[in-house]
């Protein structure tokens, strides 16, 4: 069958991939703390992390927009960083063989803003451009954000090659459900996903999941 030029299977496919990010993180909840989805980004626990997820197949490279896109966002003038600890990049794709980035998380705030720097300054060298990568690139090391830049990337993870969906329903089963006879596990954590997408769940005052809720669920 042939697909319809309309087809969002893949988009559907990643946001059904957030949702078993957002179960993960909500087993590690602690008590008062609350988890949103698509309030302040794709994933909040509050006090503590902002989650972007990105659901690929093709390498993170160093201009990939999902390095650059994330980076803006946390640089947006209503993004709080005081409310974060840890500023999270969770993506499934594999560093390219050619990334300057791999070493992101063992970092100093002075050397991923070096890297930075020199990733666009390469770019700036090349003799064909997307402009719109360009203007990314260049919004992210405007002098304007140089100093909020410096505190995001003080925050900042990149979770690299995290695993593919089927993986990680399986992950979190085995980690999260082991408590559970084998042969319930599935309908456990698939109650658990349902619960998280169930309107009692999305609330007009957003979309939020407590810890007391979770835990009694």
């Amino acid at each position: 069958v042939n697909k319809l030029k309309h087809d969002a299977s893949t988009t559907i496919s990643g946001t059904i991939y957030q949702f078993y990010v957002a179960l993960d993180y909500c087993f590690n909840l602690t008590s008062g703390q609350k988890l949103y989805i698509e309030k302040y980004g794709d994933i909040t626990i509050s006090d503590t992390k902002q989650i972007e997820v990105k659901k690929y197949s093709d390498d993170l490279s160093d201009l990939h927009e999902n390095i650059w896109k994330t980076l803006g966002n946390w640089l947006q003038d209503d993004f709080n960083l005081l409310d974060f600890k840890e500023l999270i990049l969770l993506t499934t794709q594999d560093y390219s063989k050619q990334s300057t980035l791999a070493d992101w998380n063992r970092k100093t705030v002075e050397e991923k803003y070096s890297l930075l720097k020199n990733i666009a300054d390469k770019y700036k060298e090349q003799a064909k451009k997307n402009k719109t990568k360009e203007k990314l690139v260049n919004a992210v090391l405007s002098k304007q954000n140089h100093d909020k830049l410096k505190a995001v990337l003080d925050k900042s993870l990149i979770l690299d090659s995290s695993p593919k969906e089927i993986e990680y329903f399986n992950n979190i089963k085995d980690t999260k459900a082991s408590h559970i006879p084998t042969v319930n596990r599935d309908n456990y954590i698939n109650s658990l996903l349902g619960f998280i997408i169930a309107p009692e769940t999305i609330k007009t005052n957003g979309w939020v999941i407590s810890y007391t809720c979770f835990t009694e669920r």
